[in-house]
């Protein structure tokens, strides 16, 4: 498993530039790794920001840290 982490706190400039740095790696061709984007912050919040939309219609696999460990432990048990 191949993740990148991001706190974003706002939408715009910069804090985009980081969403989109995680979206890179999820999209990324270069490994045969699973890939996972750990997003906390504003994405979450259910609003009509362009962050939130793009989550939402993410198929790769997008979580909060709050739930990192739970996913990892349902991966472990699927092997």
């Amino acid at each position: 498993v191949l993740g990148e982490a991001k706190f974003l706190t706002d939408s715009g400039g910069h804090q985009n530039a980081q969403f989109a740095d995680a979206l890179n790696l999820l999209r990324g061709k270069e490994c045969n790794a699973m890939r996972i984007a750990i997003l906390d912050g504003v994405v979450w919040i259910k609003d009509s920001t362009k962050m939130y939309r793009t989550v939402c219609q993410l198929e790769e696999v997008a979580l909060s840290a709050l739930f990192l460990k739970d996913f990892l432990e349902e991966l472990r048990e699927k092997e």
